[in-house]
This record gives structure tokens, C-alpha cells and sequence, in this order.
């Protein structure tokens, strides 16, 4: 990686003691992932995130570390009510790092209803929404949008269309 790039690719350490103060930590390689973004250090992040809750919620911890592959979580338990609780001690320990489980897929109808009724009532159902990036994310149908009305009704009030498009794209 030269040289000149690497300001770009820093990040925040925080110690695990809680009197320790962050690092600022620069990355020298990237392997062969280049910039893109990498499951495996993806991977390796969120298992250095969960270890830190491993005396608390071993049972969570364990499915969590074992669960994953690259960004999806799969796993199961015997009794419905086991699963609801392994999945929403999944979701805190997670939620604690900035982390978001979303587009859950249930093969058990009854696991699907438990959880939605657990994790919102109906109208929280209907106003949930999400901005990344100044675009609305729709989770529904994991689909990133953007609005442009507000851009396409400036531009109707201006005499040379083309050139003010371009101006206002730049």
C-alpha cells in the first residue's frame, strides 16, 4: 500500500479496560483484499466484538462464534422460545458493537411470529426507516433509494436545463 494512502485507512482501538484511552490505529497492509471491503477481517472483528461477552452469555457467545459465515447467521435450537432468546441475546450483543442483524429469513412460521411480536408491535412496524449515506434503506426489501424529486422540481424553475444539470451534478 504506499505511502500517501494509508492516512485514509485509519481506525479507532479501544482498550478493553475501561481505563485504558483509544488508539489511533493505522493499517499498513491489506493483503490481497486491496480496499475492498474483506469477510475475513469482517469476521475477525466481530469475534474480537462477542469475546468480550463470553462470561456473561457463554451459550449466545459459542453460537455467535460458530454461527456466522461471512456476513450471515445461521444456527437453530430445539425449543422455539431457546431460539427466540439465543436471537435476541444475538442481536444486544451485537446492537452493543454498532452492529445490525436485519432481513431475518425464518423456516419456522411460529419462530417468525414469536419474534415480530417480541421485537415490535404494529406500529413500530410500520415506521421504521433507515438512512445510510444520506439514502433511505429499506429493509423490507433491503433496497437503498434515493429521493430526487426535491432536485428534479429545482431544476423545472431554471432556463438552461442541461448546463444547471451539470453544475448541480458536480
Amino acid at each position: 500500500m504506499a505511502l500517501e494512502d494509508r492516512k485514509f485507512l485509519k481506525f479507532l482501538s479501544i482498550g478493553s479496560d475501561a481505563n485504558e484511552d483509544y488508539r489511533v490505529m493505522q493499517m499498513t497492509l491489506i493483503l490481497a483484499f486491496e480496499c475492498k471491503n474483506s469477510p475475513f477481517i469482517l469476521s475477525v472483528v466481530i469475534k474480537l466484538h462477542i469475546t468480550k461477552f463470553e462470561a456473561e452469555k457463554l451459550e449466545s457467545v459459542s453460537m455467535l462464534n460458530f454461527g456466522f459465515y461471512v456476513d450471515d447467521l445461521y444456527f437453530g435450537a430445539d425449543i422455539v422460545r431457546k431460539e427466540i432468546e439465543l436471537l435476541s441475546d444475538a442481536e444486544t450483543l451485537l446492537e452493543s458493537g454498532d452492529f445490525n442483524l436485519r432481513n431475518f429469513s425464518f423456516y419456522n412460521s411460529e419462530l417468525k411470529a414469536l419474534w415480530f411480536e417480541y421485537k415490535f408491535s404494529e406500529s413500530e412496524k410500520e415506521s421504521v426507516k433507515l438512512n445510510v449515506f444520506g439514502l433511505s434503506l429499506n429493509l423490507e426489501k433491503d433496497v437503498l433509494s434515493l429521493e430526487v424529486k426535491g432536485l428534479v422540481d429545482s431544476l423545472k424553475t431554471l432556463d438552461n436545463i442541461k448546463c444547471c444539470f451539470l453544475q448541480t451534478a458536480v
